[in-house]
């Protein structure tokens, strides 16, 4: 692949994403890391377009026709001087992802949206970027007509304009580390190619959620991993993660939560179970795509557990802790209805709305749930969990102690729920090898203390 140095020749990030493209056609890739960078870009998952789109053969001109009414209402965004930079997928995510900054690295840095970056300046940056546009413009609409891969090569066009205005930026601006929340995305290490050659220094951070699902192929100068079964994973997947150096922060969101939970004075109540949702029913309703972790499968067997477990013990009681998507008030009496189909005839209960469950884990004593980063989050507090799991993935990856707790068996779930009721919570975290995985025993592994939680 061509050197991108300069950040005003935006055709140089079309030349070096294009060139992605054409050699995981041809197998040109000469380098592991444009080998894998090429394959995520072509073949990753992406959440941007609906699964449908995979058979649009006009997926291409969709996105085009998106494409011209986005630069409209964009402005050119402006950055404050020699910061570093947050950049994430989501614009809502702003003031979350900058207190967590400053709160684990000390640092006051700057937050830029990918919404944000597509946009076409009057200069002479943005004549090259439109020249740029209309000569690779046909390569793109083809390929989409005739390559299965169609949905993944019609975001190209909106990737380019991105990463060639993402590196203007921080050129301009003289960025020279960049916090990469969103690595899942199938271009993020492009992305990140392209920006160590400009010589920003990139810090990758998944969510607490396991790197299996979108992250576990990295490309950075720095990976922060933020829960222990990410460090196990990390060193399965090592063949795959082209970084520099490993650190490792609490769990993005638990500064909002971990103060309630820090005295280990909130003990639950006995006999009680909760039910966390993903909503994957209201997500293949919509019609997003598949993670190949079978959610949907998982939760209907979980719920369908929790039915026997209620009918065969009268002292147990539920709680169904609904997502937020769920909450909305335009979806809420749908979902009540779909949680009564599969628990008709026992009793059970919803957790307020205005409740967030992460501040709610000492309402249950075991919480059960699906795939969910949820898990990981009731953990890292230090409360009973078990997880069912009927995907098909290798996951938990074999040796770690989430085996113990995430069941693949059906015929096991009910009688570890009845066996995990029996155990105190230090008795449940011994008995599966957890050590690691609660908040008080992070300062082995972490470098800032807890108690910075509530400074």
């Amino acid at each position: 692949m061509g050197s991108f140095k300069s950040p005003f020749k935006p055709f140089g990030v079309f030349v070096f994403m294009t060139g992605l493209l054409v050699s995981h056609y041809f197998c040109l890739n000469k380098s592991a890391r444009s080998n894998l960078a090429s394959r995520c870009l072509l073949l990753n998952l992406t959440y941007r377009l609906p699964k449908e789109a995979a058979l649009d053969r006009l997926i291409g001109f969709r996105m085009l026709s998106r494409f011209v009414r986005m630069i409209f209402k964009n402005p050119l965004p402006f950055l404050q001087q020699d910061k570093a930079l947050i950049y994430d997928s989501r614009r809502a995510a702003k003031e979350a992802r900058m207190a967590y900054v400053n709160w684990q690295a000390g640092c006051q840095a700057d937050f830029i949206a990918r919404e944000q970056l597509v946009f076409i300046p009057a200069s002479f940056y943005g004549l090259m970027l439109v020249i740029s546009l209309f000569l690779f413009l046909p390569i793109y609409l083809v390929s989409t007509i005739f390559f299965k891969q169609r949905a993944n090569i019609a975001l190209l066009l909106l990737e380019c304009v991105e990463n060639s205005n993402l590196l203007m930026l921080c050129a301009k601006y003289g960025v020279k580390r960049l916090y990469f929340f969103s690595p899942f995305e199938k271009d993020a290490n492009a992305s990140a190619m392209l920006l160590m050659r400009q010589g920003v220094y990139v810090s990758k951070h998944p969510s607490p959620g396991p790197l299996v699902t979108h992250n576990s192929a990295i490309i950075a100068n720095e990976l922060v991993l933020s829960s222990q079964y990410q460090v196990e994973e990390f060193d399965h997947f090592k063949g795959l993660m082209f970084v520099e150096k490993l650190d490792k922060w609490y769990p993005e969101n638990s500064k909002s939560y971990i103060e309630r939970y820090i005295d280990n004075s909130n003990t639950p109540p006995p006999n009680k179970l909760g039910y966390y949702s993903s909503a994957s029913w209201l997500r293949k309703k919509s019609g997003h795509a598949n993670n190949g972790h079978h959610t949907l499968e998982s939760e209907q067997i979980v719920l369908r557990c929790l039915k026997e477990l209620l009918i065969g013990n009268a002292s147990l009681t539920l709680i169904i802790f609904m997502h937020p998507r769920e909450r909305k008030p335009d979806i809420i009496d749908e979902a009540k209805k779909y949680y009564a189909s599969f628990l008709q005839g026992v009793s059970y209960s919803f957790v307020d709305n205005d409740v967030k469950t992460s501040n709610a884990f000492d309402l249950v004593d075991i919480a059960l749930a699906a795939y969910s980063t949820t898990i990981y989050e009731r953990l890292f507090c230090g409360f009973k969990t078990i997880a069912f799991y009927a995907g098909l993935r290798p996951f938990p990856i074999a040796g770690s102690p989430m085996q113990n707790v995430i069941i693949k068996d059906q015929a096991c779930l009910s009688k570890r729920v009845l066996d995990t009721l029996k155990q105190s919570t230090e008795q449940f975290f011994e008995s599966n090898s957890l050590q690691g995985y609660r908040y008080f025993e992070y300062d082995n592994y972490f470098k800032r203390p807890l108690s910075s939680a509530n400074n």
